[in-house]
């Protein structure tokens, strides 16, 4: 697989997350009963993790890397101390799937070769 459609791969990942928490966010904090300020915090915390992720490989695979190792820690704790039956495995294992997928797709980016350029066979493709 070329770098971009990797590139690609991991950016959809990163959608898939923020779209998650974005979901959770507005439902929480902005339809809830949660402060409204925290939940703006939140929104902008999503964003600008996206946005530095979104152009360089190496830096996205080491944020989303660590977000993984953060959510499996939290996730090992909340299961352990708050056991919520299937719910809680799908609603822990929807907070890995997604870093982990965009980590993975970005570290594979940073070692993938640039795409080759159309050649149709019939002499200068410049245009």
């Amino acid at each position: 697989m070329d770098r971009d459609k990797t590139m690609t791969m991991a950016r959809a990942f990163v959608l898939f997350w923020a779209g998650f928490w974005s979901f959770l966010v507005i439902g929480i904090f902005f339809l809830g009963r949660g402060k409204t300020v925290y939940g703006i915090i939140a929104m902008l915390a999503l964003i600008a993790i996206a946005f530095l992720s979104w152009k360089d490989a190496k830096r996205g695979s080491l944020i989303f890397l660590a977000i993984t190792v953060a959510f499996v820690a939290f996730d090992a704790m909340l299961l352990y101390l708050y056991p919520s039956g299937p719910a809680g495995f799908f609603f822990s294992a929807l907070t890995v799937i997604f870093p982990l997928g965009a980590a993975i797709f970005f570290n594979k980016a940073r070692s993938a070769k640039e795409a080759v350029p159309f050649d149709d066979g019939f002499g200068d493709n410049s245009n």
